[in-house]
């Protein structure tokens, strides 16, 4: 865990922690070479960390950003992130029309 100024930031419990929110084991989002099971492994086991590219492919993995990655406190409601998880998986013209449908409700 890395420690500095004060700010303090397990990434492989993050990830550890994404995986699981997500319902993904480190198997099924190992088949990029570059994020092979042992990879991931050893990041959330912290002997070592990953690149910023690499971090940047888990999240892509993981339908996320990296801003969405390291800000623990935005998406607090399991209802909310879900629901930004489907959007992101939407093509876009169904987002748009979800989000014609949403403004209706209002």
């Amino acid at each position: 865990m890395k420690q500095r100024a004060g700010i303090r930031f397990d990434i492989g419990k993050r990830i550890l922690q994404i995986l699981e929110g997500q319902g993904k084991s480190q198997l099924e989002i190992s088949g990029d070479k570059r994020l092979s099971q042992s990879t991931i492994s050893r990041w959330i086991n912290g002997i070592c960390l990953p690149t910023l590219g690499l971090l940047d492919l888990f999240c892509r993995y993981m339908h996320m950003t990296l801003t969405e990655f390291f800000d623990v406190e935005e998406y607090k409601d399991p209802v909310i992130r879900e629901l930004i998880q489907i959007i992101r998986r939407l093509p876009a013209e169904k987002r748009l029309d979800l989000l014609k449908a949403l403004r209706a409700l209002l």
